[in-house]
């Protein structure tokens, strides 16, 4: 529900003398001139300063410079300031904010464009503290649940929920993206049921498809959530039996309880859930299961995310304080309608903070899940959000906006590769492992595990074969990976025991990204041949599935390229993924800064390292002026000439290391 108030003479005379803002969006200009005034305001009613207000206090408890500033307002010293400032979007890929129809463009398609980030924020003479963002904008009255919903104590109550059910009912009913992606034929192995529709559990019992409980048009939802085996019931060879007869309500944690409660609220007779639909103590079950991870939550009506629940105690829903998820309404002087016509409201980066800190976000295992489900409710402290292809919306934006770029949503865009020789699934491919690998594993051994239903869905959308966690057909580009170890310290990125071969990314616990190249290329190297040894991939082919899921560390690579000598040394580190590491040629003892190409190299690497390393040249970009090359720096396994182990990569343009590169004839070498 949208709320009337009525702005402050300072927030109304600001808002209304738009036409003389200054050009420098983030210069704006003087608020009230001290806190007391900014307090009194928000007091009175004023939306803006209401908003401001509790926003600058609430953020003292951990920021002492803002406190110094408010200690400064607050004692009348002319060095603290309360100033706004302002960036707009008039929804129609023009910069404007229009106060009235009046001033509209020709040809707009909305009523009016979004302040989308007005700003009251304290300054300490010219050093900026903080501020509080909120977005302002015409906008036409909302209509059906939106328009009557307002924010209540609980995460909870029937009102969110009844808002969160409109959102899956237009999802179903008008989105076509999210209904196209269901794999037809397939239901997973096990579910829980019930019949009841009332608030008893007293038929709660799992079921499984080989007894013919459900067919492959099942519909049920599915839980994200993360536990623990301690104290929490799972499904095992020895109880499976008595669940298939009757599943205790009361023995369940609060996430499924409140999944199930979700589920039972929205006609779902169904429900999914790791620890009671795989079999626990049986490796084989494990196994299969993993491989159908993306069947699962791919083919699921919607996936419940227990998003900020630490354990499965918490449960999905959480007393919380509503008003700062409360939008209002507002009339300006200038508007010459005479209506109340604009709104305030959360900027939608400020509406999504509660979404991008919870817990489940920082976890590997649940980025397949978020990933591949048609449709998320993340069920947050603050909140709850709602996921799918076409839309994402809180309780703070309850009208929705279209999918942002997250990666769980630039997957399934089928806009065109930017950039030349790279391909749109080589892309979006870089993209998923750069976010998947941010997020913590409690088990290195589970690294490539817990990606196999994202690797799974890819391989069903672009086909190729998938080698340790890269492509074949793009292996040798994307080789050129590397740690990044921005605001890190590098020795944190120490290489776990080994799941991957040392060419792939799995093979460290460290966010991986990938630099360029943004012009045109071409690769200078030839996989002639991958060995598997003891990797079984007849097994992939024979069971349909893209990956093996068990260690790949044994895959060998053999590559026809030049290896060049060099040494490396030590330089001072430039910041963000700068070099720390300077290559030189043999024998040469300038450390002359010009000479020293990008090498991405780790601490826990270096310390053992012989000064001599080897550099495979992979790719060339710029072939009119100055060329630059990209490769992997080597070292020599077992003393063995022609079997390398992956330390780092390099890029350079200086002539003299090209040269260098360029001189060696082909040969081929083992990479392991």
């Amino acid at each position: 529900m949208v709320l009337d108030a009525e702005l402050c003479s300072v927030c109304q005379s600001i808002l209304s003398s738009f036409r003389s803002w200054p050009l420098d969006c983030y210069t704006g200009g003087p608020h009230h001139t001290s806190v007391a005034e900014l307090c009194q305001a928000a007091q009175h009613g004023c939306p803006i300063c209401r908003w401001a207000f509790r926003d600058l206090t609430d953020q003292c408890a951990s920021d002492s410079a803002l406190r110094v500033g408010l200690h400064e307002l607050a004692t009348g010293s002319d060095r603290a300031t309360i100033r706004w400032s302002w960036s707009f979007d008039d929804g129609n890929g023009r910069d404007g904010w229009y106060a009235d129809e009046e001033q509209l463009p020709e040809n707009a398609t909305t009523v009016g464009g979004s302040l989308s980030s007005f700003a009251v924020g304290i300054w300490l003479g010219s050093n900026f503290l903080y501020d509080s963002y909120m977005n302002i904008d015409i906008r036409a009255p909302a209509i059906g649940p939106e328009a009557s919903f307002e924010p209540e104590r609980n995460t909870g109550s029937r009102g969110t929920l009844r808002l969160v059910e409109h959102w899956l009912e237009q999802c179903c009913a008008s989105h076509n993206l999210c209904q196209t992606i269901r794999i037809e034929e397939w239901q997973p192995a096990r579910l829980i049921h019930w019949t009841s529709t009332d608030a008893s559990w007293s038929d709660l019992a799992l079921c499984e498809a080989q007894s013919r409980h459900y067919g492959s048009d099942v519909q049920y939802m599915a839980l994200s959530h993360r536990w623990t085996a301690e104290q929490q019931l799972q499904l095992h060879k020895d109880n499976k039996s008595a669940l298939c007869r009757k599943l205790d309500y009361a023995e369940l944690k609060g996430s499924i309880q409140h999944g199930l409660a979700i589920a039972k609220r929205f006609g779902c007779a169904y429900f999914w859930v790791d620890s009671l639909c795989i079999v626990q103590d049986d490796e084989e079950d494990v196994a299969e299961q993993i491989s159908q991870m993306d069947r699962v939550y791919t083919n699921s009506l919607c996936n419940i995310a227990a998003s900020d629940a630490s354990n499965n105690d918490e449960g999905c829903f959480y007393d919380r304080d509503p008003a700062p998820l409360q939008s209002y309404r507002f009339r300006l002087d200038a508007d010459r309608s005479g209506e109340a016509r604009h709104h305030l409201q959360l900027p939608h980066h400020k509406a999504d903070v509660a979404l991008w800190d919870s817990v489940l976000e920082r976890r590997a295992w649940v980025f397949q899940e978020d990933m591949l489900a048609p449709r998320t409710v993340h069920c947050c402290r603050t909140q709850l959000y709602w996921e799918c292809r076409e839309m994402e919306a809180s309780e703070a934006r309850p009208t929705g906006v279209p999918v942002s770029m997250r990666p769980t949503s630039v997957f399934f865009n089928d806009s065109p590769s930017p950039y030349p020789g790279m391909s749109r699934h080589q892309l979006i491919w870089q993209n998923l492992v750069s976010h998947y690998t941010t997020r913590a594993l409690t088990f290195p051994e589970d690294k490539l595990r817990a990606f196999v239903g994202v690797s799974e869905v890819v391989h069903r959308k672009y086909g190729g074969e998938y080698i340790a966690g890269l492509w074949r057909d793009t292996l040798l580009h994307d080789m050129l990976w590397c740690c990044n170890t921005k605001d890190k310290d590098c020795s944190r990125f120490s290489r776990e025991r080994a799941v991957a071969p040392s060419w792939s990314w799995a093979s460290r616990n460290s966010p991986i990204v990938w630099q360029g190249p943004f012009r045109e290329f071409r690769i200078v190297a030839k996989l002639i041949q991958v060995s598997y040894g003891s990797f079984n991939a007849s097994r992939c082919v024979e069971s349909g599935s893209a990956v093996l899921h068990s260690t790949q560390k044994d895959i060998t690579l053999l590559i026809r390229a030049r290896v060049a000598e060099f040494e490396w040394f030590t330089v001072d580190a430039q910041g963000g993924y700068s070099a720390s590491y300077g290559l030189r040629k043999r024998d040469t003892k300038t450390d002359n800064l010009s000479s020293i190409s990008n090498v991405f190299l780790l601490k826990d690497d270096t310390e053992a390292l012989p000064k001599i390393i080897h550099c495979l040249t992979i790719r060339q970009s710029g072939e009119e002026g100055i060329p630059s090359f990209d490769g992997l720096m080597l070292t020599p396994l077992d003393n063995h000439s022609q079997r390398y182990l992956r330390l780092g990569n390099f890029i350079t343009s200086d002539l003299e290391l090209v040269g260098a590169l360029l001189e060696p004839e082909e040969v081929l070498i083992e990479l392991v």
